[in-house]
């Protein structure tokens, strides 16, 4: 269970999943890391179909993968910022969990060497076949894949915390990655603000589910990625917007789709009035991700590291 880690390092916490069940989170006394008892993980199959199912754009239902490209197109496109500056034309890229492809398809337009993408949703893999063309697409479980290739930039988005077992993983992706080459990794935060500083009892049963094995820190992300040969930082990442975090304040459930949590109450253009009231809610937003960021509390952390 603890991979890495050693289990007297840990204590015990009760907490209830998203699904209504009492679960066990196992937390590192050091650095806050949380990892979910193993009674209550998924097998690796899950991730194949069914996980889509549970847990997409729309809460509890199924979501195409052209929706989803829609709905998280302006949030792939601030994730694609994150590393788009690593890129030339002799990159070899690799995107670990590429789902619907919202973030390839930016480095599946470029001249690069290598453009490839590995993901275990058979759905979406028919969906990135068809529709990434200059990408080399990998339908398994990045554990379970032997690579012949090795990359210069390696970027993953919301997976590292699915992984059952980091050593595996992480050994994995350390073979993988040129001395001097990058990765880039999106988890969400175990200290987001909704949990830890506005103490939202209804959004922790939500925050906690069984898809979700690993609970990262900053300090867990650089001790983690540190073993393995990487040196970098971490940054937080606030993906959604304050409207959401004001949202779950006074009504104490999660918006009913990603496309309105991720989106901003704008009023209609024109009228010189609601410009300037857009101008400010907007400026409102900019404002709180700064504060977030700033402060590690956004909802999603981002490790950029060189392997040395």
């Amino acid at each position: 269970m603890l991979g890495i880690y050693r289990y007297e390092d840990f204590r015990q916490e009760e907490i209830t999943l998203r699904d209504g069940r009492k679960a066990v989170l196992w937390v590192n006394v050091k650095d806050g890391h949380g990892i979910l008892d193993p009674e209550f993980w998924e097998s690796p199959e899950f991730y194949d179909e069914d996980y889509r199912s549970e847990f997409s754009a729309n809460l509890d239902k199924f979501t195409e993968p052209e929706e989803h490209r829609e709905v998280y197109k302006k949030t792939n496109k601030r994730q694609y910022a994150q590393f788009k500056d690593k890129i030339g034309k002799n990159t070899r890229f690799l995107e670990i969990g590429s789902s619907f492809g919202g973030i390839l398809k930016y480095v599946d337009a470029l001249d690069v060497k290598a453009c490839h993408s590995i993901e275990p949703n058979k759905n979406d893999v028919g969906y990135l076949m068809k529709n990434m063309k200059n990408s080399k697409i990998i339908n398994s479980l990045f554990e379970n894949h032997d690579f012949e290739d090795k990359y210069d930039l390696v970027v993953s988005f919301e997976v590292l915390e699915h992984v059952f077992d980091l050593d595996v993983f992480m050994t994995k992706l350390s073979g993988i990655v040129e001395t001097g080459g990058r990765v880039n990794f999106e988890v969400p935060n175990h200290l987001d603000a909704l949990l830890v500083n506005y103490r939202n009892p209804r959004y922790e049963t939500f925050y906690y589910h069984k898809s979700h094995v690993h609970y990262f820190t900053p300090k867990s992300l650089v001790e983690i990625f540190g073993r393995y040969g990487f040196k970098g930082k971490v940054k937080s990442f606030q993906m959604y917007p304050f409207y959401n975090q004001i949202f779950w304040t006074y009504n104490n459930e999660p918006q009913p789709s990603a496309k309105e949590a991720l989106g901003y109450p704008l009023l209609d253009s024109g009228d010189l009035v609601n410009n300037e009231i857009n101008k400010f809610l907007k400026k409102v937003n900019k404002k709180y991700n700064k504060l977030m960021d700033k402060n590690l509390c956004g909802d999603c952390l981002v490790f950029k590291g060189k392997k040395i």
